[in-house]
């Protein structure tokens, strides 16, 4: 959607040639917050999507661990493995009571997991507009409406075939992914609340 905006045509995932074109090329990489030069987007209108922290989390090991299996030897080789007392392709009561560790071992764990304050700081006023997770249709009415460009989200293609719940997970495993995610939901604190254990 954001590529037909910049861009003024659609997205094509394959060159002419037919080998694939991926989307992270034209917005790679995510900044982080701190990054980000004071003022740089002074005037500009800022909006952001943002997600329940704890969901975010299981569908990032739903995506990344069960469904694209990238702690593996393929992905992490086994001395590093052996130096935090990991496991490959762990469940993922092991993972949330271990995913600091994990982030050490794999970059796209670090990357799909870093808490969303890395990305949008600590306050959301900065912001103009706040859209939760589910709120597209709202989003894309807003990125029409104040960029005279008809926006239409795609249909998605990167949804988790694996499915899991914070209910599925013991107390001990609760508890450290709720710590875990303590900061972002202080952070959306007016858009989310922690489940309970």
């Amino acid at each position: 959607m954001l590529y037909e905006v910049f861009h003024d045509k659609p997205f094509k995932d394959h060159h002419p040639d037919g080998s694939k074109y991926m989307i992270h090329k034209d917005f790679s990489p995510t900044p982080r917050f701190l990054e980000i030069p004071e003022g740089k987007y002074d005037g500009w209108t800022k909006i952001t999507l943002v997600r329940d922290p704890v969901e975010r989390i299981i569908s990032a090991y739903c995506n990344r661990v069960l469904d694209l299996n990238i702690i593996s030897p393929k992905h992490i080789e086994q001395n590093q493995m052996d130096k935090y007392g990991l496991e490959y392709q762990p469940p993922m009561h092991k993972f949330m009571r271990n995913i600091e560790k994990y982030r050490m071992v794999s970059r796209p764990v670090w990357h799909h997991t870093d808490r969303l304050t890395s990305f949008l700081g600590h306050d959301l006023g900065y912001f103009d507009k706040v859209f939760k997770f589910g709120e597209f249709d709202k989003m894309v009415s807003y990125i029409s409406e104040h960029t005279g460009h008809e926006a239409k989200l795609p249909a998605s293609t990167n949804r988790s075939k694996s499915k899991r719940s914070f209910e599925s997970l013991g107390e001990n495993a609760k508890q450290s992914l709720l710590n875990y995610c303590a900061g972002d939901y202080a952070l959306l604190k007016s858009y989310y609340s922690p489940p309970s254990i």
